[in-house]
């Protein structure tokens, strides 16, 4: 099954007595038990930015994980297109 899948991230910045920094997260979304994407975020954003994947494989739940250093830093995916 072919889809594109969009993993929408926000909070890629993080204040401390010497500002605000940028921040990294390395994110993985799998479906089921099956990794079908892992990336990394860079960037000094509070705002929602968004990256599209085209998937053609795996079956079940959406699950992200992440590591990150930011306190604030939130994932979401969702399916758009499935064929």
């Amino acid at each position: 099954m072919n889809m594109k899948i969009r993993l929408t991230v926000s909070g890629l910045e993080y204040a401390t007595d010497e500002g605000i920094n940028i921040a990294t997260a390395e994110v993985v979304l799998k479906r089921g038990r099956k990794e079908i994407v892992r990336d990394t975020f860079n960037g000094k954003s509070s705002g929602d930015y968004s990256r599209i994947y085209d998937v053609n494989n795996g079956k079940g739940d959406l699950d992200v994980t992440y590591t990150t250093e930011s306190p604030h830093f939130q994932c979401n995916a969702e399916i758009i297109e499935s064929e």
